[in-house]
């Protein structure tokens, strides 16, 4: 979060993601209030353009390709190729 937004208080999610503040959406909502939030943030999330994941397995599969990305050049392998290699793996 930005300097000027932090001497505000706490933005709310929404808004940070209209803002254009946010990359990338973890939402992993658990009960009925925090299920209609999420609901909020999914549709903020969708209407600016901004990747969404909805569970820790997705966010984990992201952080790992975001990683792989910024680590070396791109190399397009079928799924199957990583799966037979044994090079895919989600570690906590």
């Amino acid at each position: 979060m930005g300097e000027e937004r932090a001497g505000r208080g706490a933005a709310d999610a929404v808004e940070l993601i209209a803002s254009g503040e946010v990359d990338l959406v973890v939402n992993t909502p658990r009960g009925r209030g925090p299920r209609a939030d999420g609901r909020h943030i999914r549709q903020a999330a969708l209407a600016n353009g901004v990747a969404c994941v909805t569970t820790v397995a997705a966010a984990l599969a992201a952080a790992a390709g975001i990683a792989e990305a910024t680590s070396r050049d791109a190399e397009v392998r079928s799924l199957q190729d990583y799966h037979r290699d044994g090079q895919l793996r989600l570690e906590v």
